[in-house]
């Protein structure tokens, strides 16, 4: 994994593990702070989720099962 999306998939999941438990968000919004390109927004989806996953966060695509484009407009839900 290269540096830069390491980085800002750390800073993703922080700003994450900041919010308060029952938060919904949608990944673009945090991805449209950085200057990443198609490839890397996929990459990046995989990675945050791996780091909350190691460190106990517990986020779910509230909108599984649907069909509403790239994964970075889904909504998800912090539950704890």
């Amino acid at each position: 994994m290269n540096d830069k999306i390491d980085k800002i998939a750390d800073e993703i999941v922080d700003k994450i593990s900041k919010l308060p438990k029952g938060s919904k968000f949608v990944f673009d919004t945090y991805f449209n702070d950085y200057e990443v390109d198609m490839q890397e927004r996929f990459t990046l989806i995989n990675k945050i989720l791996e780091l909350c996953k190691n460190k106990n966060i517990d986020i779910v695509n509230t909108q599984a099962g649907l069909i509403l484009g790239m994964p970075w407009v889904y909504e998800f839900k912090k539950n704890s």
